[in-house]
Parts: structure tokens; C-alpha cells; sequence
């Protein structure tokens, strides 16, 4: 009886079912607001701009972790590894000529420590190096292109011949008293080594990090001329010397 009272009530005042209406669509679409899941609403907004693309940086390594406060210091030891960095940015913006002209400077600091190695194996790894380079030189300076992935593999294995260079180097200085020199040369061998294993794609075991960051505190301990104890210092340094030669085994092969 309700029910048929209240259609004959909304048959003689058409106003009021049409209100009645409204107000049954209003609570069925906020019932809807309140059961849908969040994702089924969604396709009904709006979508958001997509992200921008992230510029691509190329990684470094964690040299400031590794030298604290010192890395911050330019050597003459940083200039090849720094120009390395500078030809891969004019190879990515297809500047093969420039990059052909920057990568003469590094080869040239290649063959510079050659002729101060302490050791031939050492010796033929860095000429070995010098020449590989040259030949992606005279490609690049006729306009050529070489690959990035090219270049990074060649510099991953020059870094690892200075930085077995320098391991050498620190041996020897700190052996003889001079312990700037060595820790200038053993800073040099812990960045190149570092930045090897970056541009090599290898991923450094816990063991690797471990004693990166040892022979680097080491470093600026003997550059900052405190007190160390000498046959500990010795045991670091003869130990990043082995695992930088071992290192060369990791890194991507000649023509692979």
C-alpha cells in the first residue's frame, strides 16, 4: 500500500518524481565512487604528462668515499683519466674529430709512463695501450666513428696498466722514505684501478671495495704526512699491486 500511494502521490506531481530521480542517480553514483577500486577510477581522469627522460650520466665510481678530501685534489696523474672522460662526451655528441685530438693527450701520458715504469711487463702493458689508441686516433681524426662501448673497453684496460703503473711506483717511494710521492701514486693507482672496473662493466665484490677503500684512507694518510705504521702501509700497498695486476684477467679482452 506504501508503495502504491507513493506512486499515485508522484503521478499527481510529476516535479517530484523527477526530484526523486536525481537524487536516486546522486546515490548510486557516489555508492560507485565508494565500491570501485582506486584503479577503475583512474582511467577516468585525466593522465599525467609522462616523466622526462633522465639525462644519462656516466658513472665515475665512488672516488670522493675513496680519498676523502683528497680526491678532490688535481694531480697530473688525473689527466688521463679526465680526458677519457672528455672524449667519451665528444664521442656521445658525434664530435669525432675533437675526440680524436683529446685522445692524442692521452696516449701521450700513456707513453710518458712508460718511460718511468718500474718493470717491462708493466712497460709493454701501457705501449701495448699507447697503440691500441693510436689506431682509433688516426680513425677519428679522418672523421671516422668508434663506439663508445668500443672506447670504454680500451680505456678500461689502459686504466688498469697505470694503475698498476702507479701501485709499482708507491712501492717504491715508500720504500725509499718519500711518503708524498707514494701517496700521490698510490691515490692514482686506487682512482685508475676504480674507474677501470666501471668503464670494464665489472662489478666489484665486497673483497674489491674492501680494500679499495683501505689502500685510499692509506693514501691520504701518507700524503697528509701522519704517522703510519710501516709494515702494515707496505702490506696495503703490495696487496693492491696484486690485485690490480690480477684485475687485468676481469676487464673486457682485445677485440671482444
Amino acid at each position: 500500500m506504501k508503495v502504491r500511494g507513493r506512486r499515485e502521490t508522484e503521478a499527481g506531481h510529476p516535479g517530484l518524481s523527477k526530484e526523486t530521480d536525481i537524487m536516486r542517480m546522486t546515490r548510486t553514483a557516489i555508492l560507485l565512487a565508494l565500491t570501485l577500486p582506486c584503479s577503475a577510477l583512474a582511467q577516468y581522469k585525466n593522465p599525467d604528462p609522462p616523466p622526462p627522460t633522465p639525462k644519462q650520466v656516466e658513472p665515475s665510481g665512488p672516488h670522493p668515499s675513496l680519498i676523502p678530501g683528497v680526491s678532490a685534489t688535481q694531480l697530473s696523474y688525473d689527466l688521463p683519466r679526465d680526458r677519457m672522460t672528455d672524449v667519451l662526451k665528444d664521442l656521445d655528441g658525434g664530435q669525432w674529430k675533437e675526440a680524436g685530438r683529446k685522445l692524442k693527450s692521452v696516449i701521450e701520458a700513456t707513453q710518458s709512463a712508460a718511460d718511468t715504469s718500474h718493470g717491462e711487463s708493466i712497460k709493454a702493458l701501457l705501449l701495448r695501450s699507447a697503440v691500441e689508441m693510436e689506431s682509433k686516433t688516426e680513425r677519428l681524426k679522418s672523421g671516422g666513428e668508434v663506439s663508445r662501448d668500443e672506447m670504454t673497453s680500451i680505456f678500461s684496460r689502459d686504466l688498469q696498466a697505470l694503475g698498476e703503473h702507479h701501485a709499482a711506483l708507491a712501492q717504491v717511494h715508500f720504500q725509499t722514505g718519500d711518503n708524498v710521492t707514494a701517496g700521490q701514486d698510490l691515490r692514482a693507482s686506487v682512482l685508475d684501478a676504480n674507474q677501470a672496473l666501471v668503464w670494464g662493466n665489472v662489478k666489484p665484490s665486497p673483497d674489491d671495495a674492501s680494500l679499495l677503500s683501505l689502500s685510499g684512507r692509506t693514501a691520504k694518510t701518507l700524503i697528509e704526512q701522519k704517522a703510519v705504521d710501516k709494515v702494515g702501509t707496505q702490506k696495503v700497498i703490495v696487496d693492491l699491486q696484486h690485485w690490480v695486476h690480477d684485475l687485468r684477467a676481469r676487464l673486457p679482452k682485445v677485440g671482444g
